[in-house]
């Protein structure tokens, strides 16, 4: 427990949860900091218990539901076997390719994320990309933004449920998942929930578990719920909307190794409601899906990104981690690192990535994209380029 006292204290706490990828990582030389939020940490409070009812259930039955609650209070509410939802808010269709193929944005994204991505191979897929409810205009679900509501996790249900209305609605045979950070872990839980689904998952930047803090610690169930419940729940309700949407440009902004892309997609994040990415990261950050993925019968591929400006020493560790984390999965289940990237894998090496998509589908061995000679002119910092 004193460790987690320590790492709850961490006044980055919200950035962390936010983006994953951007956990403990050092600052390249030439970038400015990321802005600070001007709100106050919140008061410390002691770490409830945690019911099993709050623990990790990888489950999108009607049954999971809460029977006095109803899933959602708005009006355009669709069924299917799973239960009630409210639909995706975007629904983009390209290319006649033979293999059938999901694309999901990932928190405060649109569809567009996965622009080039559809343009690259249309002759290879038949795509489908989506933006999760809440975002690109769509619908939010009311149920879970009271306190505490989050711990239901009522919109993960409600997201994975509705990319499998649209699977059922479409008619979509064995298709792929593969999705962005939040996109991707969603992918994941879709196919530990419902297995028969997808033919296969491909998860970009989406890591199994959220690192919340030092990443070296492996926090418990209450741990986790803790660090949720009296950190992370708390800071985001003392969020400014202003200094919220400028930490959603910065990391594009700054990361993204085509500048004008960069300020695109961070202005598509810093438009999105700040309530619903909330919610997400709230639902997200309490799911560790490395237990359940022992047992996952569904070909998985974990793309894992880094910095062309990182050390060796963090990159190492940085793949022990990953390591570290599949250490219990079967064999269907890798991990593929691709260096000289931010987390938009889909922006900075798309030959690389189409080329690994391609052989992990085929069956074939998966490579990504080497380091660069760290003398390089093109391996220097974001701003120095």
């Amino acid at each position: 427990m004193d460790r987690f006292i320590k790492i709850a204290t961490i006044p980055l706490l919200i950035g962390i949860a936010v983006l994953g990828y951007m956990t403990m990582r050092p600052q390249p030389a030439g970038v400015t900091p990321e802005p600070a939020a001007s709100a106050e940490p919140a008061e410390q409070d002691a770490p409830p218990e945690v019911a099993q009812s709050q623990m990790i259930k990888i489950d999108l039955s009607a049954e999971a539901d809460q029977p006095d609650e109803p899933l959602v209070r708005n009006t355009s509410q669709h069924d299917n076997a799973q239960g009630r939802y409210i639909p995706l808010g975007q629904i983009e269709r390209r290319g006649t390719g033979p293999v059938n193929m999901i694309l999901i944005a990932g928190n405060g994204e649109t569809w567009e994320i996965w622009d080039a991505f559809m343009d690259r191979n249309a002759d290879s897929y038949t795509m489908w990309a989506v933006t999760l409810p809440g975002f690109g205009g769509g619908e939010m679900a009311e149920i879970g933004l009271e306190n505490g509501g989050y711990l239901r996790r009522a919109w993960i249900k409600n997201a994975g449920r509705a990319v499998l209305g649209l699977i059922n609605d479409e008619g979509i045979t064995d298709p792929v998942l593969m999705g962005h950070q939040i996109g991707g872990q969603l992918a994941v839980y879709i196919s530990l929930a419902v297995p028969e689904t997808a033919s296969s998952v491909i998860s970009l930047d989406g890591e199994p578990v959220f690192i919340l803090g030092d990443p070296t610690w492996r926090p418990t169930d209450q741990d986790r719920h803790a660090m949720v419940t009296t950190q992370i729940a708390p800071q985001l309700a003392t969020m400014k909307p202003k200094d919220w949407a400028s930490r959603q440009r910065y990391t594009p902004e700054t990361y993204i190794r085509d500048k004008v892309r960069g300020k695109i997609i961070g202005e598509m994040i810093a438009q999105a409601p700040m309530e619903a990415m909330h919610q997400y990261i709230k639902e997200f950050a309490l799911n560790d899906l490395t237990g359940p993925l022992a047992t996952s019968t569904v070909p998985t591929l974990f793309v894992g990104p880094f910095y062309h400006y990182e050390d060796e020493t963090f990159r190492i560790d940085r793949e022990v981690r990953w390591f570290d984390m599949l250490a219990d999965a079967p064999g269907i289940v890798q991990i593929v690192f691709f260096y000289n990237s931010s987390s938009w894998i889909t922006e900075d090496q798309p030959e690389y990535l189409d080329e690994a998509v391609r052989a992990f589908l085929a069956g074939e061995e998966v490579v990504g994209s080497p380091p660069l000679d760290p003398f390089a002119e093109e391996s220097q910092a974001p701003d120095d380029q």
